[in-house]
């Protein structure tokens, strides 16, 4: 700025610049120079700019042959054909042929992002300034697209890639630069990210705009799915059927089915290459049936068959007359006791799979759903119990009793899929039941990712039994003799051997390209299950995927009334994308409820969706669940709390309420693990902050649960409830926080230790009742009972 004399003389020289050769009105330059706030003097002062300019051209051996001449009542600068404006320099850059050389215009491109690199007019503030930026901004854009182009012709794909990143950032909506990023991916060897970039094209297009990909866009997507053409291989000989083919196909094998959807088995399924597995399982059942409880982990990664294989054990099982119950756990939501609350349900319904009753009776079975999912609030044994009373315990009694009570087969059989998404009360009663059933006929079987030997959640499990007691099945993936009888099985000319190694062996990706060969005899095979569910993605309508997307978000199991309210679109529409859906083989549904087919479906399909879209199909299903009724529950209460939270800014307020209600139904239902941890995440959303009576409330609450978990970090939740209460001059609050601390029975021996800040809390709140003239009130008594130790 001081080399041209000032922030004014810098600006008239610009704006004169850009304007080369074309006469400009002095007060055209004079609203350049001041955009409003135009002082009465203007011309003056313009006068005296226009006469620094003049000294400028003359002395400045760079602009040695220019002129500034005045005509009419307006200036003309002409430059000096040495002198090149940044702006025309740019433009002729860009003036390439698209027929030219690849290498030319990235030499081109290149060298204009050079020139480019520093901003344009710095220091000038002023309307016409950053009009002559944006014009600067659009040529940079231009050169990135030119840029990524000419590098992806010329193999330079990494490149291509960071330039593409960049166009993006700047401009979500340029499909050349989208068309770039799938080539360039594809030609890396990652046509799963290709295909991520494709739906991320078409969702911001879509979402933003309104509108579908260009037939370009699209074609190249399309081309991106052609199958290389496999390689023409020998026969391999086919495993036989019967019991043989498991130890043909070696100790590995993993348990596959060829359902047309991705969930339990049905009629017509196949099971190949699992005979060893599945006989180490059945003889976990018959040991059971002799009267000792068993464990049974199947682990596997995911998509490796786990619940297939056991679908197909506790099939053999039914035959046998075994009662079979299974329970799911959601994935990343809190819900306490949810597996047996979903067998329950399967159960008392025969319609929801099949199951035969209980056989218990219903008012037995309601006693028992209310235990699970209200805390038996209306039974006279539980309330005359009291509050203190072992409720744990007679919920494990009731839940042995309706297990392997005597109007049970010759054994039951419970399962657990997806064990690692239990809640921790989930996980505690579990343990307690193993353990309490231990002489009973009663096997349990979990899935569980991973290997299953180190898992937190069969830990717990496992130390609940004898470790001869304890079956560890693990699951892995295909051997090529087992893909060979599937694809005979299924009647496909797929060649075994590539079929095997396109899929290295992942059951489930076997499966989706199986079933993308039976759609499309002729189309592409995915590589990968994100390929084959974006591909499916790709092809739904807009109100497809917006009950898919609700379903991905809602989790494993979800009302159907719930996803209709949530998604905003006719009956008509709505029953026809679900059966769009359902055909692709993405959701399935079960008479009221629908489900999704698998929780990697469930990964894939979540990950498409912004956080924006993600947080607003939280909140409408939190509104639904709402409007439906689904409030009294712990598990409804749970997953309105959830969604809440995670939902938009203006409805995380009402989290908070949801979240303590499903604290106080998790304590009432003996959940206590779990209610400690919903009144966590209720403090964390509260408003205000501070000292307050819900916080406080909150507090207190948190503490019980946690003394009733045995958890020791209890003291101090409630140490910090009394400091508050005191704080707020809350006698009533005060006397919760002391008695909630009261500890007697044999707790006194698990919990108690020498604390002098608790005996200072316990006197200090028996003083400040006696001043208040509360001293010789019943929960003063029961303060007075706890030991004066210290």
């Amino acid at each position: 700025m001081r080399a041209f004399g000032g922030p004014r003389c810098a600006t008239v020289f610009a704006y004169l610049a850009m304007n080369n050769g074309r006469a400009v009105l002095y007060g055209e330059l004079a609203t350049a120079v001041w955009s409003k706030d135009r002082p009465t003097t203007w011309a003056a002062a313009l006068r005296s700019v226009i006469s620094k300019v003049r000294q400028l051209l003359t002395e400045s051996d760079v602009l040695a042959g220019s002129t500034l001449t005045s005509r009419s009542g307006a200036l003309l600068l002409s430059l000096a054909p040495s002198v090149q404006v940044d702006l025309d320099l740019a433009r002729r850059h860009l003036e390439v042929s698209e027929d030219s050389a690849a290498l030319d215009r990235a030499h081109r491109a290149s060298r204009l992002l050079g020139l480019l690199a520093a901003p344009a007019l710095e220091g000038l503030h002023s309307p016409w300034a950053d009009e002559v930026r944006g014009v600067f901004d659009r040529i940079r854009l231009r050169a990135l697209e030119v840029d990524a182009v000419a590098a992806a012709e010329l193999g330079r794909h990494d490149h291509a890639l960071r330039r593409s990143q960049e166009l993006l950032e700047a401009d979500p909506f340029c499909e050349e630069a989208y068309r770039v990023a799938m080539r360039s991916h594809a030609a890396l060897g990652n046509r799963a990210r290709a295909l991520g970039v494709a739906q991320q094209c078409r969702t911001v297009l879509a979402n933003e705009l309104g509108v579908e990909m260009s037939a370009e866009t699209q074609a190249v997507f399309s081309e991106l799915l052609v199958d290389p053409v496999p390689v023409s291989l020998a026969p391999v000989d086919v495993v036989p059927d019967g019991p043989e083919a498991g130890e043909l196909a070696g100790s590995d094998a993993a348990a596959v089915a060829v359902p047309r959807r991705l969930d339990a088995n049905g009629p017509g399924t196949v099971v190949v290459g699992v005979e060893r597995e599945l006989r180490m399982i059945e003889n976990a059942i018959t040991a059971a049936s002799a009267g000792r409880a068993r464990l049974v982990v199947v682990a596997g990664d995911a998509g490796a068959g786990k619940t297939t294989l056991v679908a197909e054990a506790v099939r053999r099982a039914a035959v046998t007359g075994a009662d079979v119950l299974v329970g799911r756990c959601s994935m990343n939501a809190l819900i306490p006791f949810e597996p047996f609350i979903d067998a329950f349900v399967r159960e008392s319904d025969p319609h929801t799979d099949g199951s035969p009753s209980t056989g218990q009776g219903e008012s037995a079975g309601q006693t028992i759903l209310s235990m699970l999912t209200t805390g038996w609030g209306g039974s006279e044994k539980w309330s005359a119990e009291g509050p203190e009373a072992d409720h744990r315990s007679m919920l494990v009694a009731a839940v042995e009793h309706w297990l392997t009570g005597p109007d049970r087969g010759p054994v039951t059989v419970f399962v657990v899929d997806d064990l690692q998404w239990a809640s921790p009360a989930t996980l505690s009663v579990l343990r307690y039941l193993l353990h309490s059933a231990a002489h009973r006929r009663l096997c349990v079987v979990v899935t569980v990712r991973g290997t299953g030997r180190s898992h937190s959640s069969t830990d717990a499990l496992r130390s609940a039994l004898p470790p001869s007691e304890v079956t560890s099945v693990g699951v892995s993936a295909l051997a090529v003799e087992d893909v060979a009888e599937w694809v005979r099985r299924v009647g496909s000319d797929l060649d075994p051997l590539w079929l095997h190694g396109w899929t290295s062996g992942l059951p489930i990706l076997v499966e989706a390209v199986l079933d993308a060969r039976r759609r499309d005899p002729d189309g592409p095979s995915p590589s990968s299950l994100d390929d084959a569910v974006l591909w499916l993605l790709h092809r739904l309508t807009s109100t497809a995927r917006d009950i898919v997307t609700a379903c991905a978000i809602a989790g494993s199991n979800t009302a159907r009334e719930v996803v209709r309210h949530a998604v905003d679109c006719t009956d008509l529409q709505f029953v026809a994308a679900l059966d769009e859906l359902m055909d692709a083989g993405l959701v399935g549904a079960v008479d009221n409820a629908l489900t999704m087919r698998h929780a990697l479906i469930v990964d894939v399909v979540d990950g498409t969706v912004s956080g924006t879209t993600r947080a607003a199909v939280h909140s409408a299903l939190a509104v639904a669940l709402i409007a439906v009724g689904a409030t009294s529950t712990v598990d409804q209460l749970a997953r309105v709390a959830d969604h809440l939270e995670r939902g938009l800014d203006a409805d995380r307020a009402a989290s908070a309420d949801f979240l303590r209600r499903a604290g106080d139904r998790s304590y009432s239902v003996a959940a206590y693990e779990d209610a400690a941890e919903f009144y966590r995440r209720a403090l964390a959303a509260s408003i205000p902050r501070g000292h307050t009576r819900t916080r406080c409330e909150l507090l207190i609450g948190r503490g019980r649960a946690q003394r009733r978990a045995l958890d020791r970090e209890y003291r101090a939740t409630l140490f910090e409830a009394v400091d508050m209460a005191h704080g707020l001059g809350d006698l009533d609050l005060l006397v919760d926080a002391l008695t909630s601390d009261v500890i007697d029975g044999i707790a006194l021996f698990q919990l108690y230790e020498p604390d002098s800040t608790r005996l200072s809390h316990l006197y200090a709140g028996l003083d400040a009742l006696d001043r208040a003239g509360r001293g010789r009130t019943a929960a003063v008594a029961e303060l007075l009972t706890q030991p004066p130790r210290r």
